[in-house]
């Protein structure tokens, strides 16, 4: 970034931060006098729900993949249906304030406890995510290594944790979707004015669509491969239903509203806003693919990890590889012109499209290539770059000044995310421990410790855990290890509560066992371990329960 550009990133990061505390103290003042509507409560769930480096990952994923990730979302409508219709009226019916204490009623506490953990760990996962997405954001500001900066973020949110007071909001998640809605829209808009000249609105859509990046629907079934219609139908819903049934915050949203029609519609207006949100981020990554299709993308989009390999004895043999690319993207150029003047006369020239994605295919090779030229450089390295394809972008493409803002958009926005994470998740730990003990807490003392603790088990996380796939896929992929558990622990407190205690914890023990297992050893599709979970705890319930039964029987008789 250039001078404009730093002098806007600064300004920017302050006028957030200050405009945000005049608003908060305004806010509280005016709690008590206007009640918030049903449309405040939908945003927020959407809020909650949408995490902020979903605008960084997800058009990474369309710009490789097309809009076929929109499949896992479509079971977004199905979800709120069976919340509404079968779980609020359990809920509302119990004297209970979240799903862990529904399950402790119902299920007893050892139950409830192994819920609440596996919540937890699920939770340092996440955070572990929102580090490194942090870093990406400071990685293109400062050329330090990957690890110093994952430091530095924990180190600003410790301190954050330690400093800000327990309901101070950095950055509001409702505030930071109208920023990035917009955002997508402004990127859409100045791809589309960048495009060659006569391009419009619907030719884009004619040529993107030639690569079947606007491709929605797969109608198969596949264990291995995820971008399926089935796979997102089945085992999306069971992610949404646990999304929404099991998070705390959500839950607590629903609590407000007194479980009434005003909570439904506002569960309803999540689904219908969700899907087109999601749509229209996947649609950027397609606007990007369209426009690298005209422009010379980026070799391998990750800066840092490129100054390492040109500082390296592989720079030359990456060099060759720069030079191999930058010939086959001028005629790639070529091609897509006269690919796209056919276009504007309604005719789709097979020849030149097959041509076309032969170039695209052989881009792809050369990309494997420069990340195993880097792999070389140095194995420690993240060679996946799928989340820095909006953020290069930004920087080169988008006129001075506003990079600034929008980078200091994107890094004050992260800090809020892990901030809201590690305190959300240090306030739910001191809750439910601090319940099951006589013992009196000092709460401001505690708090920031258990924070602290947090941050440095997702710190070591980082450092332990390779980013082995683009991180919003990270995000669902832990979420699917430990969230298909849980779900299968609250359906057996839903429908058959009166099953022995012991047989619902080993059940749900040997599920997540068995989950972790098949997760390492076999090759299949993590979305699939959401089904998997829920599947497992309710068979592993009937056996242990029949044999609890059958053990008693025996006992008596004899």
């Amino acid at each position: 970034m250039n001078l404009l550009d730093w002098s806007i990133f600064i300004i920017v990061l302050f006028l957030l931060i200050t405009f945000n505390q005049i608003r908060q103290r305004r806010r509280t003042s005016l709690t008590s006098i206007y009640e918030p509507s049903t449309l405040y409560y939908g945003f927020k769930i959407l809020g909650i729900q949408t995490l902020s480096f979903t605008f960084i990952s997800l058009p990474g994923i369309a710009y490789y993949h097309g809009m076929t990730f929109l499949q896992f979302f479509l079971g977004i409508p199905l979800a709120i249906y069976i919340i509404c219709a079968y779980i609020l009226p359990k809920f509302k019916a119990s004297t209970t304030t979240n799903a862990f204490e529904f399950i402790e009623e119902k299920l007893g506490t050892q139950a409830s406890r192994l819920a609440v953990i596996l919540f937890i760990i699920q939770k340092i996962l996440l955070l572990s995510v929102c580090l490194y997405a942090t870093s990406i954001i400071l990685s293109l500001l400062v050329r330090v290594s990957f690890k110093s900066l994952l430091l530095i973020v924990t180190f600003i949110c410790i301190s954050l944790a330690i400093i800000y007071k327990q309901k101070t909001k950095i950055f509001p998640k409702k505030m930071q979707l109208l920023c990035f809605i917009t955002l997508m829209i402004a990127i859409i808009l100045d791809i589309l004015y960048k495009l060659p000249d006569g391009m419009g609105f619907n030719d884009v859509l004619k040529f993107a669509d030639s690569f079947d990046k606007l491709k929605v629907i797969v109608p198969s079934l596949s264990l291995k491969r995820g971008l399926t219609y089935i796979n997102g139908m089945v085992n999306g819903t069971l992610l949404f239903i646990a999304m929404l049934s099991l998070e705390t915050r959500v839950l607590a949203i629903y609590n407000k509203t007194k479980y009434s029609s005003r909570t439904k519609d506002s569960l309803i207006m999540n689904g219908l806003f969700n899907i087109p949100l999601q749509a229209l981020i996947l649609f950027t990554g397609c606007m990007l693919f369209t426009f690298y299709q005209f422009n010379t993308p980026k070799l391998h989009y990750n800066p840092h990890n490129e100054y390492i390999v040109m500082n390296s004895p592989y720079a030359q043999e990456y060099d060759s590889i720069q030079q191999k690319y930058n010939i086959l993207q001028a005629h790639k150029q070529e091609v897509s012109q006269l690919y796209t003047g056919q276009i504007y006369q309604n005719y789709s020239n097979p020849v030149l499209q097959y041509q076309l994605v032969c170039l695209n295919e052989n881009e792809d090779e050369l990309h494997k290539a420069a990340q195993q030229t880097i792999r070389k450089a140095n194995g420690k390295l993240e060679i996946n770059d799928s989340d820095f394809i909006l953020l290069d972008f930004i920087i080169n493409e988008i006129p001075a000044g506003i990079t600034g803002f929008v980078i200091a958009l994107f890094l004050i926005s992260m800090i809020a995310m892990v901030h809201n994470e590690v305190k959300y998740l240090s306030q739910r730990s001191l809750h439910y421990f601090s319940s099951n003990t006589t013992t009196e807490i000092n709460t401001s003392i505690i708090q920031p410790i258990i924070a602290s603790v947090c941050l440095l088990l997702a710190l070591a996380l980082c450092y332990t855990i390779p980013v082995f796939s683009n991180l919003f896929q990270m995000l669902w992929c832990y979420s699917s290890l430990f969230f298909g558990t849980i779900l299968g622990l609250l359906l057996i407190a839903i429908l058959t509560p009166n099953v022995h205690n012991l047989a619902v914890l080993y059940s749900g023990i040997l599920t997540q066992i068995s989950i972790l297992i098949l997760f390492f050893t076999i090759d299949i599709h993590y979305i699939w371990y959401n089904s998997i979970g829920v599947l497992l705890v309710l068979l592993f319930t009937y056996l242990f329960h029949n044999a609890i039964e059958a053990y008693q029987i025996i006992k008596n008789n004899f």
